[in-house]
């Protein structure tokens, strides 16, 4: 009986319409998160061979340590990792996910994240999802860092302290601004709310994307002048800096 319970639960949190959510191929009973394994293993990820920043985590494919966004700004968190680049069927994903209301992709994120976390042997006190606005979060209806957050938290049996830290000023969309524009738009739009909830611990932040990190470092900034010990981050996603794209 519970056993049954529970995967009603689960085909109501992540549908299975019988078919891979991008072949089309027909799904066998053991399939998840409605990807056939072919396209699962097909997705972007940030393999061993890849060279990545050794503080944002993105792929820099150049020699240098850190990309030039993290040599040009300084960055109040320790080091961001993701287990996947932005790009091809990663971006359906984020997007879907995002715009379309297809919450249980969250599921998917949640565990690459987790096997990010175990790989790259991270150890944290808390897991915090970068928060939205609150007008945008209920235009929006959730917010999709938070869904992330949430399994993730259960996944590594973490504490989820989601509403410990909050967005207080409403920004302009990141996605239409420039680099520059993105660390200006975000700076002082994030506080934490209970302090003591932050204070003395390290703290583990999780948003679907990274992309100049300004997002992650002005969550980092705020939970730091909140005592917080130390401040990491994961994202589902990380889009490439080529050493082309630096030298712009």
């Amino acid at each position: 009986m519970f056993k049954t319970l529970i995967n009603k639960f689960l085909d109501t949190l992540f549908p299975n319409d019988a078919v891979c959510l991008f072949c089309g191929r027909e799904l066998r009973a053991d399939a998840r998160f409605g990807l056939c394994v072919g396209c699962l293993l097909s997705l972007p990820y940030v393999t061993d061979d890849i060279k990545v920043c050794a503080c944002c985590g993105k792929p820099s494919y150049n020699e240098a340590e850190f990309c030039l966004e993290c040599q040009n700004h300084k960055r109040a968190f320790e080091r961001v990792n993701s287990p996947l680049i932005y790009t091809g069927r990663a971006v359906t994903l984020v997007e879907d996910l995002k715009f379309y209301n297809k919450k249980y992709i969250a599921r998917i994120f949640a565990e690459l994240i987790a096997t990010e976390y175990l790989r790259r042997e991270y150890h944290t006190d808390l897991i915090v999802p970068v928060p939205m606005y609150s007008e945008s979060e209920k235009e929006r209806g959730y917010n999709q860092s938070a869904l992330i957050a949430e399994l993730l938290a259960k996944l590594l049996g973490i504490e989820f302290a989601d509403g410990v830290l909050v967005k207080k000023v409403k920004t302009a969309h990141q996605m239409l601004l420039g680099g520059q524009e993105r660390h200006k738009n975000l700076i002082g739009a994030f506080a934490v709310a209970e302090p003591s909830k932050v204070k003395g611990k390290t703290v583990l932040v999780i948003d679907d994307v990274i992309t100049t990190g300004a997002t992650l470092n002005e969550c980092a900034i705020a939970l730091k002048k909140a005592k917080a010990s130390e401040v990491f981050g994961l994202t589902a996603c990380a889009t490439e800096y080529r050493l082309q794209k630096e030298l712009k």
